[in-house]
Order: structure tokens, then sequence, then C-alpha cells
């Protein structure tokens, strides 16, 4: 029989500022977004004041003050080595695992040597803490759904000791064990069952099941019915039949954004294109690190919800004839598609860049008439008086209108444009060796050692508010913590 155990970091962010910071422990510390706006990360001292995930710090300044809340920037370097430190060592105790987010993670440990699910967990619990400094909760059980909830029993009940188990043999062979069980499940509300949503759990409290006993013990024939193989999957996760096996290969997102609010009202096109093709830049270095290409690139542009101007936004997006990972590709994209969309005069106060159409580098489909990887023309170049180019290929001005507010316009590319000297496949080969030997660079001396100039000089006037922000301890040489 399988037997599962998920990984839950406790106040993962909070946690990597404390492994550095002991001073910071058993105290109020709040981590905030990218511009020192909303609260996106509690200790569980802050969790006790009531203050929730998203709250804007202007909000509840007087809470903060009165209960000396220690405030930090979001430091996300540190965040996400962290976390790949946290999975390197969970692999070490099983070698099956789905990483389920940033500070979560399943692992199969029926294979393991360990025969004692609780000694595993509490080895594992005592190793993270060890070498890491991370707390976490673990959940054991039979199936994933399962695990789910006995890692939330875990991290809500101290007498687990960080480290729950859910199965007949933790808690003896007797007809009372599945009792046990199943009184935790009575425990349970339906809307805190892991992949029960807000209208799934609507639809359970109209006829009836309110808790998580509730859908093990319900007819498998009305489940079906009513909510069909979803339903019926749910109720086996919840009687221990394991329906969900391991995700060890995860599909590739469906999207991939980097957004920021800036920290003043952005009005001339000079820092705007700075920002996007840096916020490009990015979201390439994700698609690649995850060994995906993508077809189509999204620009977003807006004011703020919150001065005197009239809120607006404007977005536009770009489809390539094939997936690709060139940032150069996206760059002159994204780059040209701002253009049309920026008004002169205009405050703006956010922008995004998300890439979808997400395809694995294996699962690459080529159009049937592609010559070659996307690759832009310099030669012919957009001019706001006349038509748009896409790749040589000139497209009719009325597909790029100039856009009303909330108003998607749609870019769509019909032929590339094939350099005439180079080979189509030398070229391919050529950027995808350019691009591995930044992206190895990068990760050696730090982001943006080696940059597309389009992205502008350090520490631009966009820049978000990052002005309570911790050392990145583990990825810059020059911010090591140091003993004296």
């Amino acid at each position: 029989m399988p037997l599962y155990a998920l990984i839950d970091c406790n106040n993962f962010f909070v946690s990597c500022e404390r492994a550095f910071n002991p001073k910071l422990q058993k105290k109020p510390v709040a981590v905030l977004s990218s511009n020192d706006g909303c609260i996106v990360a509690r200790s569980s001292e802050v969790k006790a004041l009531g203050i929730k995930m998203g709250t804007p710090v202007f909000e509840i300044s007087h809470i903060l003050r009165q209960h000396n809340v220690q405030l930090l920037s979001s430091n996300y370097s540190l965040y996400a080595d962290m976390s790949s430190r946290v999975m390197e060592t969970i692999k070490k105790f099983s070698p099956e695992i789905e990483i389920y987010s940033v500070d979560e993670a399943f692992i199969r440990i029926d294979h393991t040597s360990f025969k004692n699910p609780k000694q595993l967990g509490k080895q594992l619990h005592e190793t993270l803490l060890s070498w890491l400094g991370i707390p976490v909760s673990i959940g054991i059980a039979p199936s994933k759904t399962l695990a789910k909830m006995a890692c939330e029993l875990a991290k809500s009940n101290p007498e687990y000791e960080s480290v729950c188990v859910l199965t007949i043999s933790e808690h003896g062979r007797d007809s009372t064990a599945e009792e046990i069980i199943d009184g935790l499940l009575k425990q349970f509300p339906t809307r805190e069952i892991w992949g029960v949503g807000r209208q799934y759990a609507k639809r359970f409290a109209q006829n009836g099941l309110y808790t998580a006993y509730d859908i093990k013990t319900a007819s498998s024939e009305w489940l079906r019915k009513t909510l069909g193989i979803s339903g019926l999957r749910l109720k086996y996760e919840l009687s221990g039949i394991s329906i969900l096996p391991l995700n060890t290969k995860p599909k590739p997102p469906q999207s991939i954004m980097h957004s920021r609010t800036f920290a003043r009202p952005i009005n001339n096109i000079t820092d705007l294109r700075q920002s996007i093709a840096t916020f490009t830049s990015r979201v390439c270095e994700t698609l690649r690190s995850k060994h995906t290409r993508a077809q189509t690139i999204h620009i977003r542009i807006e004011t703020s919800r919150h001065n005197s101007h009239e809120y607006h936004a404007q977005q536009a997006h770009v489809t390539f004839p094939a997936p690709t990972d060139d940032t150069a590709t996206f760059l002159y994209a994204a780059r040209h598609t701002l253009d049309r969309l920026w008004e002169v005069k205009t405050p703006y106060k956010r922008a995004a860049v998300t890439l979808t159409d997400i395809s694995t580098n294996e699962s690459i489909q080529s159009s049937l008439f592609e010559k070659i990887d996307p690759w832009f023309s310099q030669k012919t170049k957009p001019s706001l008086g006349t038509s748009w180019m896409s790749f040589g290929k000139y497209l009719d001005q009325s597909k790029l209108l100039q856009e009303e507010s909330n108003k998607v316009n749609s870019i769509t590319v019909s032929e590339p444009f094939a350099p005439e000297v180079v080979s189509d496949k030398e070229i391919v080969h050529k950027k995808a060796a350019l691009h591995k030997k930044i992206d190895a660079i990068n990760a050696v001396m730090g982001k943006d050692t080696l940059r597309f100039a389009s992205t502008g000089k350090p520490k631009p006037v966009w820049q978000s508010k990052s002005e309570q922000c911790s050392p990145r301890y583990t990825t810059h040489w020059d911010e090591l913590l140091t003993v004296s």
C-alpha cells in the first residue's frame, strides 16, 4: 500500500529570515510585498494578532507599532535558494518527490528503509531544523489528500510534535483505530479539504455534507452522479485509497508572469521600456530554467487605483508562429508592443509581462511554414505612422489599434523572417548556447551580471521600494554572513 508524507515549511519566508537572524525568534515578524505595500508572510505571533494575508501596511500601521512587529522587505533570492536546499534535503529521505510549491513537497515513503513512519517524520523534521534552521510540519497517510489533512493537524495541534500519522498501524490494529481517524475527519469542514473549492463546498453543504467524514461515508453512486469522477476520487482518497499518484515530472506551467508596482508613477517611455525589458528578461530566465518555451507574450500597463487620475489598464499580446525561449525575440516584441500601448503624460504605476502557450522542449510543435526559431529582423522596424511588422511580414495597422481601457489587443505573427547568411539550425544552436552561458554565469556570479542593455542601469528609478530587505546570504558573495 502506498504511503505518502507531505512536508510543509512553517511560515516559510519568516523562517528563512530567522534562520540567519536569530534575534527574530519568538518575535512578531511580517514580510512585505515587493513594493513594501502589503503583508505577504506572517509569523505565528503576527497571525495571533488577527492580521490577514495581503493586508495593506497603511491600514494596520497602528497595530504594527503597538506590538512592535518587525517588518522586512521580500528577499526572494534568499527564499528561492532556501527552498532548493529544503527540497534537496528531503530527497535524501526519498527520491520519489513531488515539489508541490516553494515550501511544500510530497514524498512516497513506503519504498524507503524506514519501517516506522513516525520515526521517519521525526528524523526528517529534526534534519531540516538542524541543517537549515527551517521548522516544518509533516503529515503521513496512505493517500495525498489524507496526508495534506494530517499535515494541517500537525501544524495546529502541539500534541503531535509536528508529525501526524493517519494510518491504521499508527493507532493500533483494533476496531477503535479507524474510529480515531474518523473522529479526526469529523473535525475538518469540507471547505478546508485539499482540492475542494468554494463552489464544491457550497454544493456539499446544500446536500448535507459538511465535513470530510460526511464525504467519506456518502454514497459513491450519488457522488459520481452529482460531482462526477472528482467527487468519487475525493471519497476514495479520504478513505485511504490512493488515487492521486506523485507527480514527479510536473507539467509545464500554464503561464509565467513578472509584475511590479513601481515606487513612483512613471510617465516617460524610456523608464517604462526598461522596466518591461527587465520583466521580460526575468520571465525568459524562468522559462529556460524549467526547460520550456512559450509562444505568446502579454504586456500590461496600468495606472494607480488610488489617485486622482482615472484608472485604466492597457494590454496586448503577441503570438509567434512557434514556441521559443529566446530573450531577444521576446524583448523585441515587448518593446514595440509597449510603444503602441503607451500614452503620453499618463502616470503608469504598474506593469506586467506574462508568457503563455508554454510547452516543454521535448514537445515543441513547429509551424508548418516556419523557417527558423523566431528571430526578429532588424531591417524592418515598426513606425507609428505606418503598419506594424512581424518577422518581416507586415500586418495591417488595424490589427493593433490604440487600445481602450481594459480591452485586450492581439497581435498574431504569421510568418517568420529568415536571416539570409546563417542556416536555420546553426542560428538555433548558437542562440541556445548563448543563453546557456548567460544563465550559467548569472547563476554563479549573481543575477544581472550579464544582461541585455535594454534593461537599463542597475537600481533604476522605477525599481520597487525595498527599504528593509535582509542580505542575500546564500547567493551573493558580497552579502555573505560574517562572524566577528
